[in-house]
């Protein structure tokens, strides 16, 4: 009797988790959105400046893709980020590249000296490695998984 009261239950939790975790990334994916899209259009904003935004979003996003247990979800979620802001990223990183362009010599030294004393810094490298680590694994179990047909 334990047994089939406890499956419906479980059944349930499973359910929910699963729906949960999907409004959950809707919720996450329209905050970045929002967030890129305030940074790219803003003409308050310096090119520097938008740059730090940028990579404070990216940051946060893949803290968020690095949360998920399934890594189906994480991929998703990176899948969807790139896509939904590709051209708003493009639009910060054109800015940006434009900029970089127009300082002389020693701004580019002084700009690249301020650049490596970022909070942010560290923790974009140290992220990208573990994004990169999941993933590239991920994509290789998946891919071996679909050859013997399991998933």
């Amino acid at each position: 009797m334990k047994f089939t009261i406890s499956l419906p239950l479980l059944l349930l939790a499973l359910l929910l988790s699963t729906g949960c975790a999907s409004i959950r990334q809707t919720s996450q994916l329209k905050k970045h959105r929002a967030n890129i899209r305030a940074i790219a259009y803003n003409s308050n904003l310096s090119a520097e400046h938008k740059i730090d935004e940028l990579a404070m979003d990216v940051i946060k996003m893949m803290d968020q893709a690095l949360s998920y247990l399934d890594p189906r979800k994480g991929a998703e979620f990176l899948e969807k980020y790139s896509a939904e802001n590709e051209e708003d990223i493009e639009v910060i990183m054109e800015e940006f590249s434009q900029w970089q362009e127009s300082l002389g010599t020693m701004e580019q030294i002084a700009f690249g000296l301020r650049l490596v004393q970022k909070p942010y810094v560290s923790d974009l490298a140290r992220l990208s490695k573990e994004v990169e680590r999941k993933y590239k694994q991920f994509k290789f179990a998946y891919k071996l998984a679909s050859r013997l047909k399991i998933l």
